[in-house]
């Protein structure tokens, strides 16, 4: 027989099995004290060997006992033997030396008060160790103790009592270094057992232990951790100088086990791809109590508390299978309950650090839930919360030149009433704000929102006005589904008039004047793309845009891009002109925008055309300003010719047609206007009297200079040209 024979025993096995080890050692010197009894004390000492002893699954290899006898009671004696394997040792116990500096012996008792044990072996950091023992025959009670054993890991201390069947024992740590210790014993750990976790920390511990036979009956402890860390291979999951303590019972049914345990987090930090913890003034506490079955191979907990102080209080109880089955395992049932959860501590202390570079990394918040969660044969079956004064307010990020981009949202004195079930009729949800705003200026009044929550799904139930400005947006369809590959949102509605006033106001446009209005047919958001299904049309300076094929990518993304394609009829140009203060121009424009694409909300391609409609019977007129400008934007310089001849004396002037184009490809406008000219391009051609014909001549602009001068022109300035 060489190794351990049995490494899988548990330890409560082993270590019953250890103590009737030293039983046996003990019997045969008691048996060699009664056969000497009338005749050792005239001897100086006694040696004696007695060859190799073997049971079941032990063996010593040549066994020897020292004695040295004196007219006292106090004896001293050794114990050696070649080598000790047995399923309670850990490893073979090679030269073991058991010396008793002061023992007794006798008929009806042996111990020792001073002893010592010598062992070589890698995990010992001396080879000697304090030992104390003692045997009553009468009581049949054998005591064992062993303090401050020096191991390369830390101190560990035993202390063990028998009687009978019936034992008990205790073993204290002290300042265990755990990534040494599995360092040390990882040769007789399973391949693969940590599977690439790295684990280090500080572990003080005391274990008692109690058991009849080979069974242990019951178990309690007490654990005071330091400077816990560990990491997975792939860094998902972090920890490091996480410091509290965990302390727990477990008592044997029969075939199951009841106990509790605890575990008070009080310092360090954790991240995981879920959430982050970092305990504050208060520790994160979580206990449970428990009930094993060895039979069904499950673990019922009738109650379990997770609390973080002035954060959150988590109660419930839950079923979990330890046994694979058809779903996988994992949590049967639960039923989890949290009241008044402090929503801006749990985002800022749980949330937001996992949430780094999303838009939902800058948030402010305020206000608290209730929150109810069931689970039923392996599955979540229902959610419940109540959502209670919250304020959420996207917080604008600070751009590359030192500006502050705008919140996408906020929403003001949020309350609803949530239900969701998994597969039956849910009770009809509501939400509703008293007013917040979009992309940071464009306020949202009041409402309340019915909404189905059921399935993998979020519906609205009955049409709802959300106020936007002195208008509404009328939803007629808005519909949430969750999908493998993310959520995708579909909605649809219209938009009653609003003031372009207020609306370019708040976008940080020129002032328009007019009303905004228009049909929505389908909006479709998934996988961070969102899309216009069929036309949007607006009505906007008595005329009609158009937009179609309008697609967002990645708008919540560092560079969202758009694309799409614009028509616009009928458009009134004195309102438009006059808006922009561009000069005065009369009648209507039509125009479209193909291939439209910006990025990071700048233009970088489109195909425009803007011209006078070929039935527009209304009435052509423009003035010198306008004159100017036009001109100015095509290089034509008309407005020099207009000072220095007679046209000067008129203000305003007829025209047949107007128009402009641009393609704009690699930062560069191609131009063009109306139709062909000499060396140019008409970009107004005259018609009646007085009239007046604008050539362009530029073929291609720079963009951005182009950009510059519209906004000169918009906010009342000459263009300047180069």
């Amino acid at each position: 027989m060489t190794g351990v024979t049995d490494t899988s025993l548990p330890v409560y096995s082993r270590l019953s099995k250890l103590l009737r080890l030293t039983i046996h050692a003990t019997a045969a010197l008691w048996l060699l004290m009664a056969l000497t009894s009338n005749t050792a004390r005239a001897l100086d000492d006694i040696e004696l060997s007695l060859g190799s002893l073997s049971g079941p699954d032990w063996q010593i290899d040549n066994a020897r006992i020292q004695l040295a006898l004196s007219d006292t009671d106090a004896v001293q004696y050794k114990l050696s033997s070649d080598s000790i394997q047995h399923p309670a040792l850990p490893f073979t116990l090679k030269s073991p030396v058991l010396t008793c500096a002061e023992g007794t012996l006798s008929s009806n008792q042996i111990s020792c008060q001073k002893g010592q044990l010598e062992i070589n072996h890698q995990w010992l950091k001396k080879r000697a160790i304090p030992v104390r023992f003692s045997w009553s025959d009468k009581t049949q009670e054998f005591l064992f103790s062993s303090h401050n054993i020096p191991m390369k890991f830390g101190t560990v201390s035993i202390e063990t009592a028998l009687r009978g069947a019936s034992w008990k024992a205790r073993v204290r740590t002290k300042r265990l270094d755990m990534e040494k210790m599995l360092n040390t014993v990882s040769r007789l750990l399973p391949t693969g057992w940590n599977d690439g976790m790295e684990l280090s920390a500080i572990v003080s511990a005391d274990i008692r232990l109690q058991g009849t036979s080979s069974t242990l009956k019951r178990i309690k402890w007490n654990t005071d951790f330091q400077e816990v860390g560990f990491s997975d291979s792939e860094g998902l999951y972090i920890a490091e100088l996480l410091t509290g303590r965990w302390t727990g019972s477990a008592n044997n049914r029969g075939k199951s086990w009841k106990g509790s345990q605890k575990i008070s987090l009080k310092s360090g930090a954790a991240l995981t791809p879920y959430f982050y913890l970092e305990p504050e003034t208060k520790p994160v506490v979580f206990s449970l109590d428990y009930a094993y079955n060895d039979e069904k191979k499950s673990v019922f907990v009738p109650e379990f508390r997770l609390e973080d102080p002035g954060t959150f209080s988590f109660r419930g109880d839950a079923q979990y299978q330890l046994q694979a089955t058809p779903d996988g395992g994992g949590v049967e049932a639960l039923s989890l309950v949290s009241r008044e959860i402090n929503i801006p501590r749990l985002y800022s202390r749980y949330l937001q650090p996992v949430l780094s570079e999303s838009v939902l990394e800058t948030l402010e918040l305020a206000g608290s839930m209730d929150l109810e969660i069931r689970m039923d044969d392996y599955r979540l079956v229902q959610v419940k919360s109540d959502l209670n004064n919250i304020y959420v307010e996207h917080q604008g990020t600070e751009e590359f030149d030192g500006s502050e981009s705008p919140g996408l949202f906020a929403l003001y004195n949020l309350d609803g009433d949530l239900n969701w079930q998994a597969a039956e009729q849910s009770k009809i949800s509501s939400i509703s704000w008293d007013g917040g705003h979009m992309l940071g200026s464009i306020a949202i009044g009041a409402t309340t929102l019915p909404l189905k929550i059921q399935g993998k799904g979020i519906e609205l139930t009955s049409e709802s006005r959300i106020p936007l400005f002195d208008g509404a947006l009328n939803a007629e369809l808005l519909s949430l589904e969750m999908n493998e590959s993310g959520p995708k949102v579909a909605f649809q509605g219209y938009l009653t008039p609003i003031s372009l006033e207020a609306f370019s106001q708040a976008l940080g446009w020129p002032i328009l004047s007019g009303q905004i209005s228009g049909m929505v047919p389908g909006i479709t958001f998934e996988e961070g793309t969102l899309a216009v299904d069929g036309m949007a049309l607006f009505k906007v300076f008595d005329g009609d845009v158009v937009i179609k094929d309008l697609v967002l990518e990645d708008i919540f993304s560092a560079l969202p891009a758009m694309s799409a394609d614009i028509t616009l009829k009928n458009l009134d140009l004195e309102a438009l002109t006059r808006t922009f203060s561009f000069g005065k121009i009369t009648g209507k424009l039509d125009g479209r925008v193909e291939s439209l694409r910006l990025e990071d909300w700048q233009p970088i391609s489109f195909d425009a055309r803007f011209a006078t409609p070929d039935n527009d019977d209304s009435r052509h007129r423009i003035n010198q300003k306008a004159v100017d400008n036009i001109s100015n934007l095509g290089g034509a310089g008309v407005s020099g010719a207009l000072s220095r001849s007679f046209l000067r004396f008129f203000e305003e002037f007829s025209y047949d047609r107007l128009g402009i184009s641009c393609r704009l490809e690699n930062g560069v406008c191609r131009m063009g206007g109306i139709e062909p000219a000499d060396r140019g391009y008409y970009l107004v051609k005259g018609g009646g009297l007085p009239r007046i014909d604008i050539v362009g001549f530029n073929q291609s602009t720079d963009w951005h200079v182009l950009i510059s001068k519209l906004k000169q022109i918009s906010e009342g300035g000459a263009p300047v040209i180069e």
